[in-house]
């Protein structure tokens, strides 16, 4: 390795970096509001495939530029299995779940992904966490078990749109873990863009079938164009943007702020309530996540 290059999980993050950090945070988190808009009307295919194909026309430039059209064509079983498991399956389970759960309840369910990757990539990798990372997590999963002391109730048809987040979250788990052993050597725009058409491939027929009956009104229109473009199309370029410039621990850590915007978008355009528990595990969750910003990672071992 070259001594030069720098480490991007301990040098300084510079303000540009802090700033995309916040927004893709905050872009993230209106993206459960935008579902729970739009798949009460669409239902959960069909707003699910919406959002994949709609993005994938935005991104699709990226995939006829100069020699990126090769990256799909040579590791399409991989890039099939990724599509599946990091935006088919998940965005359906999130949009199934909205139905019955708020805003803010899913986005503070989606912080279980840093744990879920984490603990496979402990268990099957052998890519052991270093103690800060630990604290921090832990600190951050406290916090959204503050967060859900009184946004969930287990009963009023809430036990499947739950299992549906953990398995969304499981999904994403296990994705991150197959792209970064696996898919490290493709762009990670091109695998963006790439996973965005296949899964949006898949998912197409499923929303033909499963289209309402009724036709959507323009608020739930606009929730899934909102949704395609800002926060998945744009959100994945600022998200892989982050991984180049401040490494891929700090990035992940965006799970943890996400359900600070989500319960904020939440309250302020869909009249969801905030409590003193929210605004604890709040407190709570920035401190993990400052953590989780602040480690250095263990030397590895040859």
């Amino acid at each position: 390795m070259n001594n030069n290059t720098p480490n991007n999980n301990t040098s300084p993050i510079q303000l540009k970096h802090l700033l995309m950090f916040i927004l893709l945070a905050a872009i993230w988190g209106a993206s459960f509001m935008f579902t729970r808009v739009a798949s009460p009307e669409f239902g959960a295919f069909a707003f699910a495939s919406l959002r994949l194909g709609l993005a994938a026309i935005v991104l699709f430039p990226i995939l006829i530029m100069a020699g990126n059209w090769k990256h799909l064509r040579d590791d399409f079983w991989l890039i099939f299995f990724i599509s599946i498991f990091n935006s088919a399956m998940p965005f359906v389970m999130f949009a199934y779940a909205t139905l019955y759960l708020e805003a803010g309840t899913t986005s503070v369910l989606n912080s279980f992904v840093p744990m879920l990757s984490g603990l496979i990539a402990h268990l099957y990798f052998k890519d052991y966490l270093s103690r800060s990372q630990q604290a921090g997590l832990v600190i951050g999963i406290i916090g959204v078990g503050i967060l859900m002391m009184d946004r969930m109730g287990f009963g009023n048809n809430t036990i499947l749109p739950l299992c549906a987040c953990l398995i969304a979250c499981l999904s994403y788990a296990i994705s991150a873990n197959i792209t970064k052993r696996k898919l490290s050597h493709v762009p990670p725009k091109v695998l963006a863009a790439s996973t965005m058409l296949v899964a949006g491939s898949l998912l197409i027929p499923f929303g033909f079938a499963t289209w309402p009956e009724t036709n959507p009104s323009l608020s739930a229109w606009g929730a899934v164009v909102a949704v395609a473009v800002l926060s998945t199309a744009i959100a994945y370029l600022l998200f892989f943007e982050l991984i180049k410039n401040i490494g891929p621990t700090r990035t992940v850590s965006v799970t943890l702020l996400i359900p600070i915007f989500g319960i904020f978008w939440g309250a302020l355009l869909l009249n969801e309530t905030i409590t003193w528990t929210i605004i604890v595990g709040t407190i709570v969750i920035i401190t993990g996540a400052y953590l989780s910003l602040s480690l250095k990672l263990p030397s590895r071992r040859r």
